[in-house]
């Protein structure tokens, strides 16, 4: 018996080895191969499939000084401190290793007409790197695929100059291998294309311009004008145009309405570049993200009224002493952005009217409560089912980009080229038209205007804080109080709660409450960049930002 079972086992361990030996030549049955993949244009479209989670989902303003959640925010209050890991960091190398592979491949079969799916992954790659650079400064150019070996894993960091003239030179590269808009299937909607790139350079091209021309660097002059340039190029393709579909409620709607269950993005052409959701297949809960989010006085009083004077200036201000008064006579997009009392609010358990003595205090941090990115219907705010497109860059910031760009470097900007861009969006807004007489005639600034109309326009957009570094003022807005509803004289301290519903800071002299005392708000100069993580400071003995 014992020998039988010998004999049995040894001739098992003859087939499994026969059998291994006749497999040593086939690929992992879990993985493909570089040797069966990258042969046609499909493939190289798939791989590029994946580098859509780059895209980032809403970001909206908590870090600056326009909005305020329940808690306080370390970035906006300057209390964050250097992490050990980052999974930003982290994150945007894995992200940038897969752009790399994809274009590595593309070079290694170049038999294969996979141009467009390379310049997307050049669009992705330069976007990773222009978001690395705003947080961080000086960072590893890194454009190879890395291994565990790999020298490149100790690179030091690159100057934020090269880094961006990369970023600069892969978007141009890529520019000519993308379709326009109108090009595209629309099963193809929402991929990158020759606008989204073109917007993205401009993007980049005016944050490091203005980037070093108030806070000190290189090439401020080239560099605007590629934001010239690249704008320009958007706005004279005709691809694009502002939302209008639903009248003076546009500018709301266009943000959670989806108007057709299969192919929204297709009715929004204000949208240059969105991440693309379905009914019933790809959806999220974007509302709920907003709904316990605060706006502060600051926000509220950069809206213009609508003979185009601030609050301060305009004898159409009704002030702040009842419920809606500071709301009348007030740019369009206000009202769109900010509820009052009366407007009706919706919830997953359907509408709600927002009233002063009941609920809108509730939940509210300021007396000012945000209502654009705000799902309406039974159908629509569900939590995790909502299926409106994220918006990515939208036209409007286009047309911001280009006047910004002009005025930055020119030191003026003609009228004609405030009716093409600024103009279009106050026409939205339902205020008087910008020209250089008004500004001189009121006794405004142009460039402050240009960059109120910024402010507005992309409010609660996730621009503001890069926004207030690149224009050299961080420092100086981040460190003001931040404010809400005026309490005292007004309505608002009849409504039968006490002002500790609201903070325990009271009211300035005026008698707006005080939410966040400036005293409280540490923003400094380290702050203009963010710390390095502390293990990759271990690992490549960098030394850590200024300031950290």
């Amino acid at each position: 018996m014992m020998k039988i079972k010998v004999i049995i086992y040894l001739f098992a361990v003859l087939l499994i080895t026969e059998a291994c030996d006749n497999n040593l030549d086939l690929f992992p049955p879990d993985k493909i191969s570089d040797d069966s993949f990258w042969k046609t244009p499909d493939d190289f479209r798939m791989a590029a499939n994946s580098l859509y989670g780059i895209l980032p989902f809403r970001s909206l303003d908590l870090n600056a000084d326009l909005m305020r959640g329940e808690g306080e925010n370390s970035v906006s209050t300057g209390n964050n401190l250097p992490p050990d890991n980052d999974g930003f960091w982290n994150s945007s190398f894995d992200r940038l290793r897969a752009c790399n592979y994809l274009i590595q491949n593309a070079e290694a079969n170049p038999g294969v007409d996979a141009k467009r799916y390379v310049g997307e992954a050049r669009f992705f790659r330069a976007f990773v790197y222009y978001r690395l650079v705003s947080r961080y400064g000086d960072v590893p150019l890194i454009t190879t695929t890395l291994d565990t070996e790999s020298e490149e894993l100790k690179s030091p960091r690159e100057s934020r100059e090269k880094v961006i003239d990369f970023c600069i030179q892969d978007l141009q590269s890529a520019i000519p291998n993308l379709p326009l808009r109108s090009e595209m299937t629309a099963s193809e909607l929402g991929r990158i294309t020759k606008g989204a790139a073109q917007t993205l350079l401009a993007k980049i091209a005016l944050f490091e311009a203005t980037w070093s021309k108030y806070n000190g660097g290189e090439k401020v002059d080239e560099r605007l004008q590629i934001a010239i340039d690249a704008s320009n190029s958007v706005i004279n393709s005709g691809e694009y145009a502002l939302y209008n579909k639903h009248g003076d409620d546009s500018y709301r709607q266009l943000f959670w309405n989806p108007d057709a269950d299969d192919v929204n993005l297709g009715e929004k052409p204000e949208k240059v570049l969105a991440i693309v959701y379905r009914k019933d297949f790809k959806t999220h809960g974007a509302s709920y993200a907003i709904q316990d989010l605060s706006v502060t006085k600051k926000a509220v009083d950069l809206f213009l009224c609508t003979d185009g004077l601030p609050v301060d200036k305009s004898p159409l201000f009704q002030g702040y002493a009842t419920y809606t008064s500071e709301y009348a006579n007030r740019d369009n997009r206000m009202l769109q952005s900010i509820m009052k009392v009366g407007d009706e609010f919706w919830t997953n358990n359907g509408p709600m009217i927002i009233d002063a003595a009941d609920n809108y205090i509730n939940r509210n941090q300021t007396g000012y409560k945000i209502w654009k990115f705000n799902g309406e219907g039974e159908d629509r705010v569900q939590w995790s089912k909502e299926f409106n497109d994220i918006e990515v860059f939208r036209y409007p910031e286009v047309l911001l980009m280009f006047a910004e760009a002009k005025f930055e470097k020119d030191g003026s900007i003609s009228d004609s080229d405030l009716d093409k861009t600024i103009n279009v969006l106050r026409e939205r807004g339902k205020i008087v038209p910008l020209t250089n007489e008004f500004v001189n005639s009121n006794g405004l600034s142009m460039l402050t205007e240009i960059r109120r109309e910024r402010t507005v326009e992309l409010m609660f957009e996730g621009r503001r804080l890069e926004d207030l570094k690149r224009w050299g003022i961080a420092v100086q807005e981040m460190t003001q109080s931040m404010k809400g509803i005026q309490w005292d004289n007004s309505d608002w301290s009849k409504v039968g709660f006490g002002i500790e519903a609201f903070t325990a800071n009271g009211t300035d002299a005026e008698g707006f409450i005080i939410k966040d005392l400036a005293a409280d708000r540490k923003f400094s100069e380290k702050h203009m960049l963010f710390p390095l993580p502390l293990q990759e400071l271990q690992l490549t003995k960098w030394n850590q930002n200024p300031g950290w």
